[in-house]
């Protein structure tokens, strides 16, 4: 996440495809690519590690910034009640002085449904409101010029939907953390309990 005190113009173009298409099985990818214009604004991108509620200890550089390129890539495969996905992110960001920043984000998924299956709709997967079993695999590298943080995340969930608008959620995070962060200790592990309402 880019954060800046003003607003951020920007362009995005995404395409979607879906070779496979069946009740039980499914294979989607899609890809996507955005242009920032930044107009010398002071930017930094920050992160959580994860967890929602927790402070922003991940950290890029904090520079004033021309504009920046995004490029984007993900993949998914359903069968029956087994999801897996993947989604790869870059972003080039040019400094006002012309100096480019090089960072990077991916992450694998695996998620399975105890009952029910998956829908694809809209180039999207939704749950079918079930008991829902989640391993993920993440990282992300804000460093470059010697400057900012990396992270890697393991993280294990349960979600559970007890009603069409309600979902809860419970993760345990494992995280590895190298680089500049405004914490010294970089040990430990995380634990979420967190509630979701769709009005």
């Amino acid at each position: 996440q880019q954060h800046s005190k003003y607003d951020i113009p920007a362009a995005t173009l995404r395409i979607t495809y879906a070779p496979l298409l069946k009740t039980q099985q499914s294979i989607h990818f899609g890809a996507s690519i955005s242009r920032r214009w930044l107009s010398g604004n002071k930017i930094q991108i920050k992160q959580s590690g994860e967890v929602y509620s927790a402070n922003n200890i991940i950290r890029s550089a904090r520079f004033y910034a021309d504009s920046s390129k995004l490029y984007q890539i993900d993949f998914a495969w359903q069968i029956k009640s087994l999801l897996l996905q993947s989604e790869l992110v870059k972003n080039l960001i040019t400094q006002d002085d012309g100096r480019v920043w090089n960072y990077l984000g991916a992450y694998v998924q695996a998620s399975y449904q105890l009952s029910g299956r998956y829908k694809y709709r809209y180039g999207r997967y939704k749950s079918q409101r079930n008991m829902e079993l989640v391993v993920r695999q993440s990282m992300v590298d804000l460093r470059d010029h010697d400057i900012g943080s990396e992270a890697a995340f393991t993280l294990l969930g349960i979600n559970y939907y007890p009603s069409p608008r309600i979902k809860l959620m419970a993760n345990i995070i494992f995280p590895e953390m190298s680089g500049n962060s405004i914490n010294n200790d970089q040990s430990g592990q995380a634990y979420s309990l967190r509630i979701q309402y769709k009005f």
